[in-house]
C-alpha cells in the first residue's frame, strides 16, 4: 500500500496483493480471513484508515513519515 499511498484500496486489492507476495499460505481454508485480521490489524495501530465500507487507505501521518 505505501507504494500507492494515496490509492483508495479495496479489500479484494489487498488481498490478491498479499496473494502475490505469498504473505497467505496456499494451505488456509479462509484465506479472506486472514485478509480482514490484517486489515484490522493495520487499523488499530492507526496506519491505515477506513474511508467507506470496504475501502481503506494508508494513514495521513504514515504517508507523511514516508516522505
Amino acid at each position: 500500500m505505501l507504494e500507492h499511498p494515496e490509492r483508495v484500496w479495496a479489500a479484494r486489492d489487498i488481498h490478491a496483493v498479499m496473494e502475490s507476495r505469498q504473505w497467505i499460505s496456499p494451505k488456509a481454508q479462509h484465506p479472506l480471513r486472514g485478509t480482514e485480521a490484517a486489515i484490522n490489524r493495520l487499523m488499530h495501530r492507526g496506519e491505515i484508515e477506513r474511508t467507506r465500507p470496504g475501502r481503506y487507505r494508508v494513514t495521513a501521518q504514515i504517508r507523511k513519515d514516508e516522505d
